[in-house]
């Protein structure tokens, strides 16, 4: 019934994003192409109202992705599908698990398809060599590599935004148990939640401090860290939200768990 569930949550999700990945890739596709023509004015000019084009587009991905994972769960729990929803032969947990799942799905397609949009509208040789450069030059603060370092970026960007859907959620939960205005005490305690879960990675940072000095200077000094701290930096932020995201998931189950309010 899984397979069901997240197979008509993904067909939802995908076929309204579907249609922004396609004009973002159409827009990235003319950008290059016609930011190529620097000795033609007008072309050369539409290629810039494309690259800004792209940019919105790119962005809209990102808020469409979010969006439409949080509209697919208030309408399923508490909209017009609430009804057909709770009478589903399968447990609360695996309706919730179908939504996490669809939702980080299309927000890592959402993800590939900014960074392959990015790929095909900006880079040339000269622009990678570029980055590389400026890499060189902060070496004396972060001693790691180049790719680790945009891996780990993308990765632990990737993690941020899933706990940032799943806040989401806990928002609807929340303000779906309220008698009224239940649309604005969503966007309340959705945003309490994240100050709260903020509240503890800096916890964490600080009992990481009191371990590693270099964690620690950020709190007591005014002074640059040793060049191994961007790479400790990556892998505490990455650690840190897998484990918010799995606190995240238990807390929003156990919320569901114990009923819901159908508008």
């Amino acid at each position: 019934m899984l397979k069901k569930l997240l197979k008509y949550d993904l067909k939802y999700n995908l076929k309204f994003l579907s249609i922004f990945y396609l004009i973002t890739v159409f827009f990235g596709i003319i950008t290059r192409l016609f930011l190529g023509f620097q000795n033609s004015l007008i072309l050369h000019s539409i290629g810039e109202i494309c690259n800004i084009l792209t940019i919105v587009c790119i962005i809209a991905i990102l808020i469409n992705t979010l969006m439409r994972a949080w509209l697919r769960f208030k309408n399923n729990f508490y909209g017009d599908e609430a009804y057909l929803t709770h009478s589903l032969p399968v447990s609360k947990n695996s309706l919730y698990l179908s939504k996490v799942l669809s939702s980080v799905i299309c927000l890592f397609t959402s993800i590939v398809v900014i960074l392959c949009t990015i790929f095909v509208t900006y880079y040339t040789k000269n622009n990678w060599l570029s980055i590389e450069n400026m890499f060189t030059s902060l070496k004396d603060i972060i001693d790691t590599s180049l790719i680790f370092l945009i891996i780990g970026f993308i990765f632990a960007t990737f993690i941020q935004v899933s706990n940032t859907l799943q806040l989401g959620y806990t928002g609807l939960l929340l303000g779906h148990r309220m008698n009224n205005m239940k649309l604005g005490y969503s966007v309340i305690f959705g945003f309490i939640t994240h100050i709260i879960l903020q509240t503890f990675t800096v916890i964490g940072l600080l009992i990481l401090g009191l371990f590693n000095n270099d964690i620690m200077q950020m709190f007591t000094t005014n002074t640059l860290p040793s060049p191994n701290f961007v790479t400790t930096i990556i892998v505490f932020d990455i650690a840190m939200n897998i484990l918010l995201f799995i606190i995240e998931y238990l807390f929003n189950r156990h919320l569901l768990n114990k009923g819901v309010n159908i508008d």
